[in-house]
């Protein structure tokens, strides 16, 4: 099973090295890594030059297996590349990976063991680390079942760098809304639950995401988007908002999403390091970090 990773670039040329080392030292799988840059001036085009194979964005890759494939040039945003890289995705699994986001150690060897499993499934959850741009810990979030109605009438709670997605639901037409600018992710969790997707979930987690202070905030474009996404769903829906958020709250805690056990870890710190940086933490918050 070939797992496709794609990951959208602008100009962060220093997280999108250890992004890819995250990658590249996955193993027992098989693994297609493609970068969707959008025109980047801080030498990620020459880097990418020197490390990878250039391709036309929305052209699969044969039976050859290219570890690592990139196209760069001006987009609509970061859905639009995305959208321009699962085009181009030729694993049986897909996903997306931020270049302020890095997989744990045998991350890809459990998610394709996962999928294999299960022919049925279509999209796996994950949990997944917040850390400093040091890689020590902030939080740690549990993943718990993704419902259509929970998400529609909240947010959605489970980290999109601990996400996989089955390549078919990509084949039958889903696609990021590049519409949107901040909540692209929610509004395609939304689609793909509305049309029957069967998801799983794991509870250890798979990836990290780095608070690097340049992170895509809560802001009023955010919130706005977020009205939007809610008054899309049925109205029945939106009139069961609050007892629908309190059945999502039970099932975190019944998920175990309110504790969480002592956590080791081991991911990339500086941008040109050969191997992962080891973390123990005895005390692991699960709240969300407050802006600063």
């Amino acid at each position: 099973m070939r797992i496709s990773i794609v990951t959208p670039s602008y100009n962060m040329l220093q997280y999108l090295k250890r992004c890819r080392a995250s990658v590249a030292d996955q193993t027992g799988v098989e693994v297609e890594h493609i970068i969707a840059d959008g025109g980047s001036t801080d030498g990620t085009v020459e880097w990418l030059a020197a490390h990878g194979q250039p391709m036309v964005a929305g052209e699969r890759s044969g039976a050859e297996h290219i570890p690592l494939r990139y196209f760069s040039g001006k987009d609509a945003g970061m859905y639009d590349a995305l959208n321009k890289g699962f085009d181009s995705a030729s694993g049986e699994v897909v996903a997306w990976l931020n270049c302020d986001e890095q997989y744990l150690e045998g991350t890809l060897a459990l998610v394709a063991d996962r999928f294999r499993k299960e022919p049925g499934l279509d999209m796996l959850f994950g949990g997944a680390l917040l850390v400093r741009p040091d890689g020590s810990l902030l939080a740690a979030r549990k993943s718990y079942p993704a419902r259509y109605a929970q998400i529609a009438t909240s947010h959605l709670y489970n980290l999109s760098c601990a996400m996989f997605f089955r390549r078919r639901l990509w084949d039958a037409g889903l696609r990021f809304s590049t519409e949107l600018r901040m909540l692209g992710d929610h509004h395609l969790v939304m689609q793909a639950l509305k049309g029957g997707a069967r998801t799983g979930i794991v509870k250890k987690p798979l990836s990290v995401f780095a608070f690097t202070g340049a992170n895509l905030s809560w802001t009023d474009k955010a919130k706005q988007e977020a009205v939007m996404l809610e008054a899309s769903a049925p109205r029945w829906i939106r009139m069961l908002k609050v007892p629908f958020n309190l059945l999502r709250l039970a099932e975190k805690a019944f998920h175990g999403g309110y504790h969480h056990a002592p956590v080791d870890y081991a991911i990339y710190e500086k941008a040109d390091d050969p191997s992962r940086k080891r973390f123990h933490v005895d005390k692991v918050s699960v709240k969300w970090p407050e802006e600063k």
